[in-house]
């Protein structure tokens, strides 16, 4: 509610304040509730303009000034010279204090309120209201006179309340204890020495008289109430009182006879230095733990394996913990002088200038959340090189006032967690995989059953009808027809048995280079001109144990399946006999998917071709049964060459993509005999 003045004219208002930056804000605060200002710059310049200006609604005032500082003008404010003044209400905005400690230098001032600053503006302008509808102050500094002689005493209680003291007065010293404990006096002036009180001597204890001595009543009451001023008057002249008073904790002490007004300048000045010397503490305090963080913040920095960055909002690097050797190779010097395109892979680049973006227009909106952040994946450079991934987490450095004036991120090396990524990837593609082949495998063996069943009938009953037909007969060429078509059928149910692992095999010492270089001459012969041949095969070895037929079958499969991806192009295929390690077959396109090798060794069969190559959606298709690019009716060659390896405990791998042609790689295990196999070998 805006208070108004009787002649309807604006509440007037008058902000002092030497920071202009401070006093803008402020005065620009108050006019927006549609109030008067007059700003000034110094205490003595609106004192100066007092009879001109006229007497305000309220004032507003800092405590920390040069001249005149907030402090002594809040007391003229406050003080018979200045009686108009004395029920304005003013408001006091100091960064110096806080916590407990505003309500008591309230008090102090004989101001209605106080603020810390920076201010909250909604607070600042409900602070004004509430002052403005109750112009008294709100809390009152008590000072307690002990002083036996009542015109003093009366004196010193009138002086005390017409500078904003609610004074009481004291006679004796149990009087003074009393009072003490019952009401928070921020002052206590003692006379010494302290009068006896006749009637009560008597009654008094042994540690109440002692109080009656100026020195033990000032412990007495200190220990009661030590952040209370303590102000000690005597006639005595021996210096060692005043050294014993002020080892007590006394803030000064007086030689009567004074003027009032000194006693009241002392007064005030003695609660000032106090006042002072608890924030020194406080400060002295602040400043030892926020050191002690800062040397805990800087360990972790110096110590974190994660990075910690600070960038301005221009994206320029402004600070690096030294954790950036340990993941780049270069050192915090070499990091901060080096660009961002070198610093990151170029996409990183675009990502993170294109987050910084999205969040400044964010922050443009002016309804985000001020304490969000921004997870980002990217790769960056090593000195030696190679890329690393790393996690990072990003979030806005603020100023006082909310603004967003850097970038703080947290930067973390997520290869471990990469390569788990795509170990997990691998594997869920590998139990895919196992799943489809098994979901595949009892597909066929149903459909294998059941139509070899039926097939038996057929072929059973065409046999019998060609036995009782006869050879002149005009249907028995259709008969044999489809008796012909009936053992046709019969070869792809025996193709399906073998993609099951079914089909029985004559397992024998075989010599794989002399098999292959056997079978591969028919091959050759029927190959098309335009494709080439080149073997690299050892004349003798390796030797496995394997069914010679189904391994021909398997190198025909492999090597037509070339030949055709080349078409009608001109083309390589390459045929190569080796031995190989069980550390170097790879894991990631292997079939069966469950395969896990058994021995150390394995020969290989690799098939390559400079053929048209395959997506990956082909090659995971590559081994269904009856799945094939050509033709309709074709596809089951190599889900046959499945079965048999699922037979002979091997596997087989493919590595391939589109235009790069395609590379077949079959292993069986290596036969291990005592015997002399020369004999036994089949070639």
């Amino acid at each position: 509610m805006q208070k108004k003045q009787n002649n309807n004219k604006k509440t007037f208002c008058i902000v002092v304040n030497d920071d202009l930056k401070q006093l803008n804000i402020l005065s620009g605060l108050i006019e927006r509730e549609g109030m008067k200002v007059r700003t000034y710059q110094s205490a003595e310049a609106a004192i100066d303009a007092f009879p001109v200006d006229g007497l305000p609604d309220f004032i507003v005032t800092d405590l920390y000034m040069p001249g005149i500082d907030g402090w002594r003008f809040c007391r003229l404010l406050r003080s018979p010279e200045y009686a108009a003044f004395n029920k304005i209400p003013i408001l006091v905005v100091s960064a110096t204090f806080a916590g407990d400690e505003t309500s008591r230098v309230t008090a102090d001032l004989g101001a209605n309120a106080f603020l810390p600053s920076p201010v909250d503006g909604p607070m600042f302008i409900d602070t004004i209201h509430a002052i403005l509808r109750d112009e008294k102050p709100k809390h009152l500094p008590r000072v307690l006179i002990l002083e036996s002689d009542r015109s003093l005493a009366a004196l010193l209680q009138k002086t005390f309340e017409s500078h904003g003291y609610c004074a009481d007065i004291a006679r004796f010293g149990r009087e003074v204890c009393d009072k003490f404990i019952m009401l928070p006096y921020d002052v206590a002036v003692l006379s010494y020495p302290v009068s006896k009180e006749p009637d009560r001597d008597k009654q008094i204890s042994d540690n109440i008289i002692s109080c009656n001595q100026g020195n033990a009543l000032l412990e007495r009451l200190q220990e009661h109430r030590p952040q209370s001023v303590f102000i000690m008057m005597t006639t005595d002249p021996r210096p060692e009182l005043a050294l014993a008073w002020m080892k007590k904790g006394a803030a000064a002490y007086l030689r009567k006879p004074f003027e009032p007004e000194y006693l009241i300048e002392l007064c005030a000045n003695a609660r000032r230095e106090r006042a002072l010397l608890r924030v020194e503490d406080r400060l002295e305090k602040r400043t030892k733990e926020l050191r002690e963080q800062e040397a805990r913040y800087r360990f972790l920095a110096e110590n974190a394996t994660d990075v910690i960055w600070v960038r301005n909002m221009k994206l320029e690097l402004t600070y690096l913990s030294p954790s950036i050797e340990k993941l780049t190779g270069y050192t915090v010097a070499e990091s901060m002088n080096r660009p961002n395109s070198k610093r990151m892979t170029s996409s990183s680049v675009e990502m993170m200038t294109k987050t910084f973006m999205e969040e400044l227009t964010i922050e443009e909106q002016g309804d985000a959340d001020p304490a969000r952040s921004r997870s980002l994946e990217i790769e960056i450079i090593r000195k030696e090189g190679s890329n690393v991934w790393c996690e990072t987490n990003v979030s806005f450095i603020r100023d006082e006032q909310g603004k967003a004036v850097g970038v703080l991120g947290i930067t973390r090396d997520i290869s471990d967690r990469k390569q788990f990524e795509k170990e997990r990837m691998r594997l869920e593609k590998q139990m895919q995989r196992i799943r489809k082949a098994e979901s595949l495998s009892r597909m066929a063996g149903a459909i294998a059953h059941k139509f070899n069943n039926q097939l038996m009938a057929v072929m059973g009953n065409l046999e019998l009808a060609l036995n009782n037909i006869p050879k002149d007969w005009l249907w028995q060429k259709n008969v044999a027809d489809a008796m012909q078509a009936a053992h046709s059928a019969a070869e792809i149910g025996s193709l399906m048995l073998g993609y099951l692992g079914q089909l029985p095999a004559k397992r024998e010492p075989l010599d794989l280079s002399q098999v292959c270089l056997k079978a591969l001459s028919p091959l050759t012969a029927s190959m098309p001109e335009s494709v080439q041949l080149i073997t690299d095969i050892p004349s003798i070895g390796p030797i496995v144990d394997a069914d010679i037929s189904q391994f021909r079958q398997i190198l025909a499969n492999l090597v037509i399946n070339a030949w055709e991806a080349i078409g009608e192009e001109h083309g390589r295929i390459e045929v190569r006999i080796s031995v190989v390690d069980t550390s170097d077959i790879c894991c990631t396109s292997i079939f069966p998917a469950d395969w896990k090798p058994k021995k150390k060794s394995y020969a290989c069969l690799e098939v390559s071709d400079t053929g048209c190559g395959m997506d990956s959606e082909t090659e995971n298709n590559l081994f269904d049964p009856f799945f094939s690019t050509k033709f309709t009716g074709r596809g089951l060659g190599l889900a046959f060459v499945l079965g048999v390896l699922r037979v002979h405990d091997g596997a087989l791998t493919v590595k391939s993509e589109p235009g790069g042609g395609s590379v077949f790689r079959v292993f069986f295990p290596i036969l291990s005999l005592k015997t002399n196999l020369t004999s036994k070998l089949k070639l």
